[in-house]
């Protein structure tokens, strides 16, 4: 008889051959990273690698993606991360470097499109994560190798300190995202200040740029305790994040959230802090702050304290295992390898219950939101443990990888 472990395991593979299946039957039709082909062809990739199967129809549809793009037929038309150039510049470099693919010239012209637009996204106060400056930045890094990068790198980070506001509070500049809906700054990983720092983290120990990035994350995390310490629009309930993820225009009050999320709320500025610590000077008033974050973060495990209820990456616990999973990697303690491990296993509890109840239709291969995520973090439970792809979306297994 197969043994229990052979038998779930047999399971979760089903599973993903399943979610696989469905994710072909749903193909996007756009080229978009994080909800178009771009990002599709990154779970399919992994897929293919995970099961030995053939990998070219991944190399044939990125050569038909760059077709369209040179015919002028592709969906791929600004410079943004989440469904513009500089995702597929993202993803080609993380074939180039974790692969080996050829594509140096292409990368090269790649990296002239984003520092020739980066520069006025952060003078016109565009900064946000998914879809502007930071983005482009984070790229950038990834490249930093490259010649001349790490000179327009240093020059961004210049142009971030002026165009933004630091002093004792802390650091923050003006949401560009929010400001119809009456936001004046954005603490999210997605649109705001989490993700920033989590983007120039790597750079701390860099002996060239890591002065730069230490003040800038050192006025950042001194921010988080700032708002941290303002009251709420409404009645706080024990589930509300300690952070806020939103400091409104028109009062001094602030926005909670509810829910715990790779792209918004506390979970996201402890791994600011946990990637950085090591850097900083650190007063005992912050390390409490930061220690009562981490209590909190670890103890959330239902779906009243955490507002989880689905798999996806974005907003649900395949993005959460992915958090803890680089936690644990900045910080090794039975804590975060806990939480990595219950929400693991709730990936695969609601990646069955979505697939089931077909969640999801607004975009059923979506990498962001929809299966292809999924799918991708299921494999990367079962066979990914040295898979660097999470990089992409700032959650290196080596947190100063770059």
């Amino acid at each position: 008889m197969e043994s229990t472990a052979t038998q779930l395991r047999d399971t979760q593979i089903a599973l993903i051959r399943d979610i696989f299946l469905m994710t072909q039957s749903h193909l996007p039709d756009e080229d978009g990273w994080f909800d178009g082909r771009l990002g599709y062809m990154l779970f399919d990739w992994y897929y293919r690698l995970s099961f030995e199967l053939d990998l070219d129809p991944v190399g044939e549809a990125f050569s038909d993606l760059l077709g369209r793009l040179n015919e002028g037929n592709s969906s791929l038309t600004d410079d943004s991360l989440s469904k513009g150039m500089t995702g597929l510049a993202l993803v080609l470099n993380h074939f180039h470097q974790e692969f080996q693919w050829e594509v140096d010239d292409l990368l090269a012209d790649l990296d002239q499109m984003v520092i020739a637009c980066i520069e006025e996204r952060i003078l016109k106060g565009e900064k946000d994560f998914y879809h502007q400056a930071t983005g482009l930045l984070h790229y950038l890094i990834q490249r930093l190798a490259q010649n001349g990068i790490e000179q327009v790198v240093d020059h961004c980070l210049d142009l971030w300190t002026q165009t933004s506001t630091i002093d004792l509070a802390g650091l923050r500049y003006r949401s560009s995202m929010g400001q119809g809906a009456g936001v004046a700054y954005d603490l999210g990983l997605a649109h705001g200040l989490t993700g920033f720092l989590l983007t120039i983290s790597p750079l701390v120990d860099h002996p060239r740029l890591g002065e730069k990035a230490i003040t800038l994350v050192q006025a950042g995390l001194r921010y988080y305790q700032t708002v941290a310490a303002k009251a709420s629009t409404d009645e706080r309930t024990p589930a509300d994040s300690e952070i806020p993820v939103f400091v409104g225009v028109d009062q001094p009050t602030v926005v909670r959230t509810n829910r715990m999320a790779y792209c918004y709320g506390d979970i996201g500025p402890l791994l600011v802090w946990e990637r950085t610590r090591h850097f900083l000077s650190i007063s005992d008033q912050q390390k409490l702050f930061w220690d009562q974050i981490h209590s909190k973060v670890c103890a959330a495990q239902t779906p009243e304290k955490t507002g989880i209820d689905d798999a996806h990456l974005c907003h649900g616990s395949a993005g959460i295992a992915l958090m803890f999973r680089a936690l644990n990697a900045a910080h090794p303690q039975k804590a975060y390898l806990d939480g990595y491990e219950f929400w693991v296993e709730k990936t695969w509890q609601y990646a069955q219950e979505d697939l089931a109840t077909g969640a999801y239709a607004g975009g059923p291969a979506s990498l962001l939101e929809g299966f292809s995520g999924v799918g991708l973090a299921c494999l990367t439970f079962l066979y990914g443990s040295d898979w660097n792809w999470p990089s992409l979306f700032l959650l290196p297994t080596n947190p100063q990888a770059s």
